[in-house]
């Protein structure tokens, strides 16, 4: 089925979905009397880079909460929603590494819930920690979000959170940018047209050749995550490299884990072992693009 179509799709379900007014009345009598989470665990980075297969790895092993595609649909009721669907849907399978630019299919599974982070973080943070506490009591499990989008909202994150966890996925540049050369030739009628989530640079950057285009939107979002990180404690910003992700996904998963334990975190294991992980790292482009990416990936970061 056509990417495009699906999530525009989706997004038109949102937004009927979000008109009823009885949905978020009935999201607020559950989570009335809540108390505020505290430690919420966000893992972002630059698109293409590995995040959706880490957090479907730490899934895979570990019970956490999240929030599902089809919570995300009622993104102004998603403690009713994830309720609704653990009921209503079958479980998701964590073994199943499969994923489309970031999109997992079926609805219990973990969604990136772009909508969700807007109502939340824009406007609705107090609404946010009463949502995190109830869904994580509803999965039994601390409460993870995977969001491209939070690379720029770390210190906001950070000043409206008592002891938010942060985890930063990074991958070699030319991979990624290779990778988002692709998507773009796949998904998009222009190359030129912007990918992922906008940046303050973003008109700057769009005035650049494409190959360039991207290497610099790469740069830019490990700038501003290393502007966000400055003023946060090292044992609740974790770096997660992707290849050693994918050479040694058990061990790399453990060490976040025991982090997460030492800041009064109970994460219990699934039964079962973890999928086996495929590095996603060799040349596609033709071999004069691959030179050319390789001078541009030299340029800015060396």
């Amino acid at each position: 089925m056509n990417f495009n179509l699906v999530r525009n799709s989706a997004l038109l379900a949102q937004k009927i979905i979000n008109t009823v007014p009885i949905l978020s009345l009935v999201d607020k009598r559950l989570t009335n009397n809540a108390e505020e989470y505290e430690t919420p665990i966000f893992i972002f980075g630059a698109p293409r880079t590995g995040s959706t297969l880490l957090l479907q790895l730490l899934l895979a092993k570990y019970r956490f909460s999240y929030i599902s595609n089809f919570a995300s649909l009622f993104y102004k009721s998603p403690v009713s929603a994830a309720l609704v669907a653990s009921k209503m849907f079958k479980p998701h399978d964590f073994t199943n590494l499969k994923s489309d630019y970031g999109f997992i299919n079926g609805m219990n599974a973990p969604s990136e819930a772009g909508k969700l982070v807007d109502f939340w973080f824009d406007r609705n943070v107090e609404t946010a920690k009463k949502n995190m506490k109830k869904l994580s009591e509803v999965l039994n499990g601390p409460f993870i979000l995977k969001n491209l989008s939070l690379s720029l909202q770390i210190r906001h994150l950070d000043e409206n959170f008592t002891n938010p966890i942060f985890i930063h996925i990074k991958r070699k540049p030319i991979y990624t940018a290779q990778s988002i050369i692709l998507a773009k030739r796949k998904l998009q009628k222009n190359e030129n047209d912007w990918f992922s989530f906008d940046l303050p640079e973003k008109n700057e950057l769009l005035k650049k050749e494409s190959f360039e285009q991207v290497v610099l939107q790469i740069k830019k979002i490990d700038e501003h995550i290393q502007e966000g990180a400055k003023s946060i404690e090292q044992n609740r910003f974790i770096e997660v490299k992707y290849e050693k992700l994918c050479q040694d996904p058990e061990k790399e998963l453990d060490r976040i884990v025991a982090i997460l334990k030492k800041r009064n975190l109970h994460v219990f294991k699934r039964q079962g072992k973890i999928p086996k992980v495929k590095i996603a790292e060799e040349i596609k482009l033709p071999n004069k693009e691959w030179g050319r990416l390789e001078k541009l990936v030299d340029k800015h970061f060396k």
